[in-house]
Formats: structure tokens, sequence, C-alpha cells
């Protein structure tokens, strides 16, 4: 249950009163459901929490806010890849607040096929996981993407590059160093070259 980032999702309903609450998760991850709402709604203290499961009416990368909203939700907790989409009254205001919990584990393709095959290593984790260099999306660094929030503000390590060593080449590259591109904005535009990190990594020879 570790990818659901349970005492993240606890913090931001207790720090907002919330009562009600809905949940939209992939569909591979249905049957961890109920365990799931019983983890949050016994863990809630000092009032009774309402918990509904929304999704059906949408793509699974889309908020669900229609449903959320026929279920006077407070707000939505979003769970896997979104697309970030949101809904919006007169004056601008979001009408529910969203809390997004962006998988870290393995991409599911790659778990679907069984995980990264042995024998090739994350570039990033070889390198030591410089923390600076945890998200490759990040709202909190990168401004070209509106999010209406100032209290939360997600990201995510979406973009990876993976290494496999050779063993027949007499010359071994080794992984040494990780980091970050594009954090600059463009003086022309005042904008960064994208909403996501390019990444790069030195080998020493």
């Amino acid at each position: 249950m570790d990818k659901f980032e349970i005492n993240s999702c606890i913090k931001w309903i207790e720090e907002n009163n919330f009562n009600i609450i809905a949940l939209q998760v992939p569909d591979e991850d249905l049957d961890k459901v109920q365990d799931l709402i019983d983890i949050l709604t016994s863990s809630i203290h000092n009032r009774n929490i309402e918990i509904y499961l929304v999704g059906d009416g949408c793509s699974p990368c889309c908020n669900d806010l229609l449903n959320a909203q026929y279920c006077h939700a407070q707000g939505l907790i979003h769970f896997g890849h979104s697309c970030l989409s949101s809904y919006f009254d007169d004056n601008n205001q979001q009408k529910i607040s969203i809390f997004y919990v962006f998988y870290q584990q393995s991409l599911p393709y790659l778990q679907k096929a069984g995980d990264i095959p042995s024998g090739i290593v994350d570039l990033w984790i070889e390198t030591g996981k410089r923390k600076e260099c945890t998200y490759t999306w990040d709202m909190n660094r990168n401004t070209n993407v509106y999010y209406p929030s100032n209290t939360y503000r997600p990201r995510a390590r979406f973009d990876r590059l993976y290494y496999r060593p050779s063993k027949e080449n007499a010359i071994q590259f080794k992984p040494v160093y990780f980091e970050l591109e594009g954090l600059e904005k463009l003086p022309s535009i005042k904008r960064y070259c994208s909403d996501h990190w390019a990444i790069q990594t030195y080998f020493d020879i």
C-alpha cells in the first residue's frame, strides 16, 4: 500500500478539515480500494468522514469531478497518472480541491512486463539518488502549467534513464552523475523550454 502515500492523504484531509472525500484509482487497483478506505476512515481523528469511489464517468487520467460533485465531495484524491483536468466556477475558482498521488514505483507498463529486467539500472538511483533531481516534473519549481493552488502543487519522477552495461565490449561505461537540465527560463519568452525538466547522465570510460 506504500504507493498510495496514505500518510500524505491523511495530512491533506485533516489540514483542510474535509468530511466528504472522493477517491479515484486506476482500474488495476480497484481490488485495493476497500483496504484504502478502511485505513483512511480509521486514521482520521475526531470526526466521521464519508469516502466515495468515483472514476467510471471519464478516462482514468481525467479527474472525475462531475461524480465527485454529485457526492458533495469537498476534495478528490486522484491516484496514478493524471492530465490535471479541473473544473472552475464563474470566478475562475476551482470548485473541488484535488490531491494528486503520482505512483513513484515502476511505471505501469514495466510492472505488467515483470518490472525492469535483471542487469538494467535506473541511472538516477545508480548515481546516488540526488534529492535535487528527484522530480522531473515539478509544479513547485516549473511555472509553465497553471495550477490553481498555493498550498499544494503536484510533482513526480515521470522521466527516467535506464542503462545496461555491455558484457562484450572491452571498454566499460560507468555512470557517475545525474542532473536536470532546462532549469532556467528563456529570456525572450520568460518560460521554461518544457513543463518537464530534461535529464542527463555523465559516464566515466
